[in-house]
């Protein structure tokens, strides 16, 4: 897809403010906002996601929030197809599409079709280890060596999550991704990492609590 416009993405931890700064842009430059929280796309689960609020909502319009019951399923493929439509509507109206959110394979998967399509070759190839040769269990028992808690939570035949989370340990996911170079489905895109203190994040989480 082309535009003269960028796709603007904003990335951060749930309560660092993504919320605030989205609605800015959107209120300055006439943006919409989707939405790439891989929870936020469920009805209900309001606090613990950080979702925009209501009157936030009726600040500009917002995408792939409260679209599905908990009940449904919504895979990153699933998320990608729902997103690239949105997307692709508002670069035809010239509108600014703003996309925020906390899950990083699901920007990923806007970006670069390879990591979706074929993630596991791909990242293979771009290891920095040997790991052709390792069958499932001996990659999984790797990471249960280094990263015991994260290898714990992963089923051993995950070999993508299992290979990409051995990566990041070491050298960095970013590290990786930056060979990709520009996205192969959305080349123009200004990418805003919004970093924030934790004791920061923790207060405004405590305030969406008991609000």
């Amino acid at each position: 897809m082309t535009s003269k416009l960028p796709l603007v993405i904003i990335l951060g931890a749930t309560g660092s403010g993504k919320t605030k700064l989205s609605l800015e842009l959107a209120r300055k430059f006439g943006g919409q906002i989707i939405s790439a929280d891989s929870m936020q796309i469920y009805k209900g689960l309001d606090i613990i996601t950080a979702k925009a609020t209501v009157e936030e909502r009726q600040m500009a319009p917002h995408h792939l929030i409260d679209e599905l019951h908990p009940s449904q399923s919504c895979s990153v493929v699933d998320f990608r197809n729902r997103a690239l439509s949105i997307i692709d509507n508002l670069f035809a109206k010239n509108i600014l599409p703003i996309v925020v959110g906390g899950t990083n394979y699901y920007i990923e998967s806007l970006l670069w079709r390879i990591l979706v399509e074929e993630p596991g070759a791909w990242i293979e190839q771009n290891s920095p280890f040997e790991t052709s040769q390792l069958s499932n269990s001996e990659l999984h028992k790797l990471l249960l060596e280094q990263d015991p808690d994260r290898a714990n939570k992963l089923h051993p035949n995950d070999r993508r999550k299992v290979l990409r989370y051995r990566v990041s340990n070491n050298i960095g996911w970013s590290s990786v991704v930056c060979k990709l170079g520009p996205g192969d489905q959305i080349r123009h895109f200004w990418y805003l990492y919004y970093p924030c203190l934790k004791s920061v994040i923790s207060s405004e989480l405590l305030q969406h609590l008991f609000a």
